[in-house]
């Protein structure tokens, strides 16, 4: 006969396999729709695309996010959270390390924003490689979704180094460093795109300008933000 003490273990073993088996599927799903939404963006890709991507039964998506548009945000969460921490924990130690009076320097706070994108942009085997391709993809869409997607992500980001580099231009007013900060993030989003194609600088160079070389293509980034950033507010 089994003893209940055996017909509980057994069922904390069941209760403990199944966890893992969700888990494992939860993260296919996630994996699946990132390779797709990166490929054939948001809109292009079914929610049978993804489990049969995913290899998960097709109510899988319903039954771990509740919705497609769940999923997505799971995505971003995956790809954008530790991606923004990595940025802000640089920006942290970087305002620690200059006193509190003193004015900081403009490029190494868009170095704090700039490099750990362009990093995982240009490494295939980075978790975040896809994320500037979706980002890109998920600015072309309509809906107030995709809105509150980016705001849960990088709402933070936009006020934290708002204020860095508002310590750094003391001369500028708030709304010019927020025009500017925003056409950075466009060129950022931009040399991001070097890495998920062919790259016309590098064909059009000859290879003289050579997206390959990131530590190259950081440097070049940082200091025309740098220059950007720090021109003259405009007359009016």
């Amino acid at each position: 006969m089994t003893s209940v003490a055996e017909t509980g273990k057994g069922t904390r073993k069941k209760s403990a396999s199944k966890m893992a088996v969700d888990a494992d599927t939860k993260t296919r799903l996630i994996h699946a729709a990132t390779a797709l939404f990166s490929t054939k963006g948001i809109d292009g890709v079914s929610t049978r695309d993804i489990t049969s991507a995913a290899k998960a039964n097709s109510a899988a998506i319903g039954y771990h996010f509740g919705s497609k548009d769940n999923l997505v945000r799971e995505v971003f969460s995956a790809l954008a959270a530790p991606m923004n921490r990595t940025r802000l924990d640089a920006l942290t130690q970087y305002e620690a390390s200059v006193p509190a009076d003193a004015q900081l320097d403009i490029e190494q706070v868009a170095r704090c924003l700039i490099e750990p994108a362009l990093r995982s942009a240009s490494d295939p085997g980075h978790d975040a490689h896809a994320l500037s391709r979706l980002l890109l993809l998920a600015r072309t869409l309509p809906g107030p979704w995709v809105t509150n997607v980016l705001a849960e992500q990088y709402d933070e980001v936009f006020n934290r180094f708002i204020s860095a580099f508002s310590r750094a231009l003391p001369e500028l007013d708030r709304e010019t460093i927020c025009w500017r900060y925003d056409f950075l993030v466009g060129s950022l989003l931009y040399a991001s795109s070097y890495y998920y194609g062919q790259s016309r600088i590098a064909r059009i160079t000859e290879g003289k300008c050579d997206p390959a070389d990131v530590d190259n293509v950081i440097d070049q980034l940082v200091h025309f933000a740098g220059g950007a950033m720090r021109c003259g507010a405009i007359g009016r």
